[in-house]
């Protein structure tokens, strides 16, 4: 059975805080009152060319953890 999300039509956004590479798996947000809580579907870099869709898996305080690359390539 695959797990499904409901989408956020004009979902709110925040600021990743620290730099990231396609590795990490703990990225600290500005403004986690926008985060949905988890299990969901996050994307990073929705401004970019290339956005990357990830999982996330848990939020503590101003951190996520997060499944990179959940559909497709992590990026940095």
């Amino acid at each position: 059975m695959q797990d499904m999300y409901d989408p956020l039509i004009n979902s709110l956004s925040t600021e990743v805080l620290l730099p990231i590479d396609d590795a990490v798996t703990t990225i600290t947000v500005r403004d986690v009152g926008v985060i949905p809580s988890a299990h969901n579907l996050l994307t990073i870099g929705y401004d970019k060319e290339n956005p990357e869709t990830v999982l996330l898996t848990g939020v503590s305080g101003s951190i996520l953890t997060v499944q990179r690359g959940f559909q497709g390539t992590a990026s940095s």
